[in-house]
């Protein structure tokens, strides 16, 4: 069964990326704490501990059920091609480089350990004009620019032809149900 991996929690880079430079700086352990409220696998609490000498990091989830699960997962640095002695860092996980981590709940895996799919992917094609956009519209933007359309402008309005388009299903639904 493919996982829909929008529900699962993700774990960025950025989440520890900060608990890795003091790390790297300090030379010294560092540990961050944080927790997640899930809705498939309830609250987890994430306990992240960096070693320096290993270039690894301790994760520590522990469940609503209160099973912890223990797992090291090393940190690969590589050369950044945007600034001359910069670096780049990333998970190795199951043998592959990722900046995002994935939890179900039994430990964390890069997004090619799952048969995934995307929520939208599972939908049928009236279920995916039915389902609501979020709305492109800002306070302070300009939908013209010197009689242009703007890439804001453009948002607006694909986003309310998707509504019209939207409207004329959710009405085609209805008159086909009362017509029964």
């Amino acid at each position: 069964m493919a996982v829909n991996i929008d529900c699962l929690v993700k774990i960025r880079f950025s989440f520890v990326r900060e608990l890795i430079l003091e790390g790297l700086r300090t030379g010294k352990e560092k540990v961050g704490k944080a927790e997640v409220d899930t809705p498939h696998f309830g609250r987890l609490k994430i306990v992240c501990a960096f070693f320096p000498d290993r270039m690894e990091l301790g994760f520590l989830l522990t469940n609503e059920e209160g099973e912890e699960i223990k797992q090291m997962i090393k940190i690969v640095e590589e050369d950044s091609n945007l600034r001359n002695g910069s670096k780049v860092y990333y998970f190795l996980c199951r043998r592959y480089k990722c900046r995002t981590l994935y939890s179900d709940g039994k430990g964390l895996y890069p997004r090619k350990a799952f048969r995934h799919s995307y929520s939208r992917q599972r939908m049928s094609h009236r279920e995916r004009v039915i389902s609501p956009k979020r709305e492109p519209y800002r306070s302070n933007g300009k939908e013209y620019y010197r009689d242009k359309l703007t890439p804001y402008g453009k948002r607006v309005k694909s986003f309310e032809e998707y509504e019209e388009k939207r409207e004329k299903a959710i009405l085609k639904d209805c008159i086909k149900f009362f017509r029964r």
